[in-house]
């Protein structure tokens, strides 16, 4: 199998497709952080919910345990959740555009950008050896 030279802009393109990708591993890991966190928040503040308004709460911020009232602390929560989910879907679309670049630039080099795990099984499932005597 003759290997295929590849110009310098699509070298380039290559280069630019690995990063777009680092960024979106980036971007899915702190998806993960955030919803987390959302989550953590949401369950807090439902929890609160059921409590009277007079009712004390702690919340620590920065390092500092803060006391507040129920009253206080329901509507700063629900701000956080809010703003949470903003970033959330400012990530997402992010992602997307990510996305779009990457199979962008995949057809520009006139081919599918793969890891070499990817292209092993495709040269396993069809059925071309790797070059060993005993295919």
């Amino acid at each position: 199998m003759q290997q295929q030279e590849f110009t310098e802009e699509q070298k380039q393109m290559a280069m630019d497709h690995q990063k777009l990708d680092m960024e979106r591993k980036t971007i899915m890991q702190k998806l993960i952080e955030i919803g987390e966190e959302e989550r953590e928040h949401t369950l807090v503040t439902e929890t609160l919910e059921k409590l009277e308004d007079d009712k004390k709460c702690w919340r620590l911020i920065n390092g500092v345990l803060m006391e507040k009232t129920k009253k206080e602390l329901l509507p700063e929560l629900q701000g956080v959740i809010e703003n949470m989910k903003a970033l959330i879907k400012q990530l997402n679309e992010r992602a997307v555009q990510i996305r779009d670049s990457m199979r962008k630039i995949e057809e520009e080099i006139g081919q599918n950008i793969q890891k070499p795990s990817e292209e092993m099984k495709e040269t396993e499932a069809s059925g071309r050896s790797s070059g060993g005597v005993l295919a």
